[in-house]
């Protein structure tokens, strides 16, 4: 128990550490650096907004305000793109350090753990200035001390993930390519530009085969004071022991291929 307990700490340092590396490093060498953690989701928002809202003209139903779409926007895609972007690098992480690995004995959880990590930083910038516009509307409610249990839901479904890829890309580099791919029909496969109310009911079911359209409706949920089915929730609950659980144990099993893989 004590051993178990000293490598728990030796990880937890190390992962402290990598992280804050992993984010220097993603914006070293630029002139504003971690700003682009706050500009790039924000450009990403605009262009969505402008497309959806002012071209398209999208409205949610659920949302009879002025501003309705702008703050369902926010509440979907913030979440989104931290783990969109979490998934990802985590995937690529230990095909990125293959050197490093085969030379050094190192933790190689840390390296997709850390680029979850780090991937949740311009989430939670924007989550502050979006809690921030919603006290300014007078649309903060307590419903946003939810917020806490999903992002720990959010932090166990993508480590999980994350660990699983990245163990796999190791021995199957096709899915450095593929992931992407997917990540990006999940992203519209996912209720963020539209509600659920705007999709046909026979079509409703798919979403249970999502993990993360639960997960981006409790942030609808506690965001914004909309209801939250409990099929959502069970869904939601479901995924985060699947994903989260699932994901340790199979990279646990697999962790003893890298030596072949790398």
């Amino acid at each position: 128990m004590v051993f178990d307990r000293l490598e728990l700490v030796r990880f937890l340092q190390i992962l402290r550490l990598w992280t804050r590396r992993e984010v220097t490093a993603r914006y070293a060498g630029s002139l504003i650096g971690v700003l682009w953690a706050f500009l790039l989701p924000l450009g990403n928002i605009a262009l969505f907004y402008f497309v959806f809202a002012v071209v398209l003209k999208v409205r949610i139903p659920e949302l009879n305000l002025e501003h309705g779409y702008f703050f369902y926007l926010l509440a979907g895609l913030l979440p989104w793109m931290g783990l969109a972007e979490g998934i990802t690098r985590a995937t690529y992480s230990l095909v990125v350090q293959e050197q490093l690995i085969q030379k050094i004995a190192f933790p190689v959880a840390v390296f997709p753990v850390s680029a979850v990590l780090a991937s949740l930083l311009p989430q939670l910038i924007g989550m502050l200035i979006f809690l921030g516009l919603l006290a300014i509307s007078g649309l903060l409610t307590f419903s946003t001390l939810g917020l806490i249990p999903l992002l720990l839901c959010q932090l166990a479904m993508t480590c999980g993930l994350g660990l699983l890829l990245a163990v796999l890309a190791a021995g199957f580099r096709d899915l450095l390519h593929l992931v992407p791919i997917l990540v990006q029909f999940l992203f519209y496969a996912t209720p963020i530009l539209y509600s659920r109310s705007m999709v046909p009911e026979e079509y409703q079911v798919w979403f249970f085969f999502n993990p993360f359209a639960a997960l981006v409706d409790g942030y609808h949920a506690v965001l914004l004071s909309l209801p939250l089915p409990i099929s959502s929730l069970l869904a939601l609950l479901v995924w985060t022991g699947l994903l989260g659980g699932g994901g340790l144990w199979l990279f646990r099993t697999l962790r003893g291929a890298l030596g072949d893989w790398l």
